[in-house]
């Protein structure tokens, strides 16, 4: 039965590891709803042999809320709110604490595992990428980007959008980052500085600022005191100084996107009506907010009127317009309480973990995918948060052993 569980948890984190980097890269035709959502529920089945499986008073009542505020408030069906929803809630199931046992719990911390490793590899196949001069990214006529070393975030490497490549090259730099902080290995440093240079191509400001944060978080945690903390932290910034010369061009995307955006009336001028949309909507209903997965319909935010699709632009944001207040605290409670639960020993994987939460936290206030099962980074950061839940219980052990 021992061997059983162990082949289902790793056909299950396999099947959804294939599911993330479908959802990833460019190139290839996007899995639809209908089939994304039959993974999902075949990985789920093949869980729900497990025995003793509890669930989550937290999680339970906050998807429970989410039911009751589609129905209080039924947005306009071109949304497909209900739909959306069914989707999330099958994805919650899977990577959230909602469920409890040995079984899923072993599927979250293989799958994490697996979604590090394929992070790791998007980021440094995106880095050889932009120099042979590969970039998979789409625009919005769905024709690739042939040119992007004078157009600052326009390149996607081996993903679908820079955003993406920038957020996913990120967590890989936490990932490497510590596993060269625990067991010293340089390949681990070298690729922390590939992967690094990858979310400079990007030239997404958010996933360079949440980057540098996280990375800061590993650092501290990881460290063994304050005092070791800032020699390190002293000892990286003088090397990266000096070395400036050799690596100002990597560079280059964002600082010219910063110099477009200026040109255009601010430093986030594109996201600025996003922002003034939810703030808005939250407005008009406050503590519940205007109903998941929707926007107002007559506000000046664009959502496609065809299929619904949105982009929030700040998932906390989103949060508040959608859900409200009720909302809002639900999920900060959970963020702080999966920071909190995932363990500050500087020898386990807690420390990796505080750091992508903190990648996530910093990311999603410019960027509006907490609700969107569909994306990508939306299972990634419900991931971080199940298997940060789980650390509570037991050690993940997710990076090689120390030497």
């Amino acid at each position: 039965m021992k061997v059983l569980a162990v082949r289902r948890t790793g056909m299950a984190a396999l099947v959804f590891g294939v599911v993330y980097l479908f959802r990833i890269l460019g190139g290839i035709p996007m899995p639809s709803t209908s089939v994304m959502t039959g993974v999902l529920g075949f990985t789920l089945l093949l869980l729900f042999f497990s025995k003793r499986i509890a669930m989550d008073g937290l999680f339970f009542v906050f998807l429970l809320y989410l039911g009751c505020n589609l129905l209080i408030m039924d947005p306009p069906t071109v949304f497909h709110s209900w739909e959306r929803l069914v989707i999330f809630v099958e994805l919650m199931l899977l990577v959230s604490p909602l469920l409890k046992s040995d079984d899923f719990r072993e599927f979250r911390r293989k799958a994490m595992k697996c979604v590090l490793i394929l992070s790791v590899a998007v980021s440094v196949s995106s880095f050889v990428a932009y120099f042979v001069g590969i970039n998979l990214m789409s625009g919005e006529s769905g024709e690739y980007f042939s040119e992007y070393s004078n157009m600052g975030g326009t390149f996607g490497g081996v993903t679908k959008q820079s955003m993406i490549l920038g957020l996913v090259s990120g967590a890989a730099v936490c990932y490497m980052s510590y596993c060269y902080y625990r067991t010293c290995r340089r390949a681990y440093l070298c690729l922390a500085l590939v992967c690094m240079a990858s979310v400079f191509f990007a030239a997404s400001r958010g996933a360079l600022l949440a980057t540098i944060v996280a990375v800061l978080v590993v650092l501290y945690y990881a460290s063994h005191s304050k005092l070791m903390f800032f020699k390190t932290l002293t000892g990286v910034v003088l090397c990266l100084l000096l070395t400036f010369p050799l690596w100002k061009d990597v560079t280059a995307g964002v600082q010219q996107k910063q110099e477009s955006r200026s040109r255009m009336d601010g430093a986030f001028d594109s996201r600025t009506d996003k922002f003034a949309a939810r703030v808005a909507e939250f407005k008009s209903s406050p503590v519940v907010g205007i109903g998941f997965s929707s926007v107002d319909p007559n506000g000046k935010d664009f959502y496609n009127r065809k299929t619904g699709t949105i982009e929030p632009g700040s998932s906390f944001l989103a949060v508040l317009a959608m859900t409200g207040l009720v909302g809002f605290a639900f999920v900060s409670t959970i963020i702080l309480l999966s920071f909190t639960r995932s363990g500050a020993r500087s020898r386990d994987d807690g420390v990796l973990l505080k750091g992508l939460i903190m990648l996530f936290g910093v990311h999603m206030l410019i960027e509006g995918y907490i609700f969107a099962a569909g994306s990508p980074l939306c299972m990634f950061f419900w991931l971080v948060v199940g298997v940060s839940f789980d650390s509570r219980t037991a050690i993940c052990q997710i990076l090689p052993n120390a030497r």
